[in-house]
C-alpha cells in the first residue's frame, strides 16, 4: 500500500473493488476531485462510502458475537474507523481492522461472521477443539498474526467435517484465534 502522507493533499483518492478483489486505486486531480477526500467503492453495487463520514469511537472494545472483516477497499482507503460507525460496531484494537458487533449487520463492505469460540492463541488448544467439534477450517483469515495460514493448517492437523472459519489476530498485544460461520444477514450468509 502506500502510505497517505505521500499522497498528494490535492488529490482525491478511490480504491474500487468487485467482488472481493481490489481492483484498482485512482488519484484524481482537478477541479473535480474533492480534496483530501478517500473514497471505497464496491461493485458491481456501486455502493461507496468516505472519509467525511463520522468514524467510531477511538477506544477499543471486546470481540462480540459477530466479527466484521472489512473489504479489502476499506481498510485501503483508511476507513475502517468509518465502517465501525456505519455498522454500530467497535473496533477490537486500534491497529487491526476487525470490528465487533453485538448483531449482525448488513453492509456490502464486508464479510460478517459469527463468533463460535474466542481463544487465546496455542497450537495445541486450538488443535484439541478442532477435534472434539469435529471442526476444520475451510479458510483462514489473519491479521497483525505473525503465522501464515498455509502453515497454521499444517500445524493444526484438522480432521473434522465441519467446516469453520478461523480468524487469526491480535488484540492487545495477545494473540488470538475466533472460530467463525458465516453469519445470518437478513436470510443470507456473510455478505
Amino acid at each position: 500500500g502506500i502510505p497517505e502522507s505521500a499522497l498528494p493533499p490535492e488529490a482525491e483518492v478511490e480504491f474500487v473493488q468487485l467482488g472481493r478483489s481490489l481492483r484498482e486505486a485512482t488519484l484524481w486531480f482537478g477541479e473535480d476531485a474533492q480534496a483530501g477526500l478517500r473514497r471505497a467503492v464496491m461493485l458491481p453495487s456501486g455502493a461507496e462510502m468516505t472519509s467525511r463520514e463520522p468514524d467510531a469511537v477511538s477506544t477499543s472494545r471486546p470481540a462480540g458475537r459477530y466479527l466484521l472483516d472489512p473489504a479489502g477497499c476499506v481498510t485501503r482507503a483508511g476507513l475502517v474507523r468509518q465502517l465501525a460507525a456505519r455498522v454500530g460496531g467497535g473496533l477490537m484494537d486500534e491497529q487491526i481492522a476487525y470490528i465487533a458487533l453485538d448483531a449482525p449487520v448488513p453492509t456490502p463492505f464486508g464479510t460478517t461472521l459469527e463468533v463460535l469460540e474466542d481463544l487465546p492463541f496455542s497450537v495445541s488448544r486450538v488443535r484439541a477443539l478442532l477435534h472434539q467439534r469435529g471442526w476444520k477450517p475451510d479458510e483462514i483469515r489473519r491479521r497483525g498474526f505473525p503465522i501464515e495460514p498455509d502453515e497454521l493448517r499444517r500445524l493444526l492437523r484438522p480432521r473434522g467435517d465441519i467446516a469453520v472459519t478461523l480468524v487469526c489476530t491480535t488484540i492487545a498485544g495477545k494473540r488470538r484465534i475466533f472460530v467463525c460461520r458465516p453469519a445470518q444477514v437478513d436470510g443470507t450468509a456473510g455478505q
